[in-house]
């Protein structure tokens, strides 16, 4: 199954060109899975899509990688020390590898991952810094491309959708 990504605002070849080469970190998507080149084109785009966050806050983000983890809960992981983080991302919903998250999941969960590039915990803290952050990806970012919209409702609406069709699929909504 090959799945184009229409809604992308450029092409990996773009997204590379546009991006601040001393700021680019390795990104790897896993080559086990046969819509890798997919794959790799999304984080690409995502990591884009929040750039300006990234270089205005000053994170070094020296690995973007894609995983998946058995943990279906799991849908990132931000690996950092003193200098730089690495930052793991499920693309891949735990029932079908063959089929990605939406965009503004995998947004909400790499927005969520650079916040512990500031804050290790789950605390006050973090979720101050993660409402900021997704405000300011909201105001500055978002808004010009689509007024209106908040990234959480659109995610969790995204993500309703997807467990509804797979409980649908397989004759139950079990998954809701």
């Amino acid at each position: 199954m090959t799945i184009k990504f229409q809604n992308f605002r450029y092409t990996r070849k773009q997204a590379n060109s546009r991006l601040n080469n001393m700021n680019l970190p390795k990104i790897k998507s896993l080559t086990n899975f046969d819509n890798h080149s997919n794959a790799l084109e999304l984080l690409y785009n995502i990591y884009h899509e929040i750039q300006e966050i990234i270089d205005q806050k000053g994170y070094n983000i020296s690995n973007l990688k894609e995983f998946y983890p058995n943990d279906d809960c799991l849908l990132g992981e931000n690996q950092s020390n003193d200098t730089d983080s690495v930052i793991y991302l499920r693309l891949r919903t735990p029932e079908d590898p063959k089929v990605f998250l939406s965009f503004e999941e995998i947004l909400e969960t790499f927005l969520h991952e650079i916040c512990h590039c500031e804050v290790g915990p789950h605390n006050d803290a973090f979720h101050n810094l993660l409402d900021h952050l997704t405000e300011w990806y909201e105001q500055t970012i978002m808004t010009p491309v689509i007024s209106g919209l908040n990234l959480r409702e659109i995610a969790a609406s995204k993500q309703a959708e997807r467990l509804t069709a797979f409980g649908t699929a397989f004759g139950t909504n079990s998954a809701l």
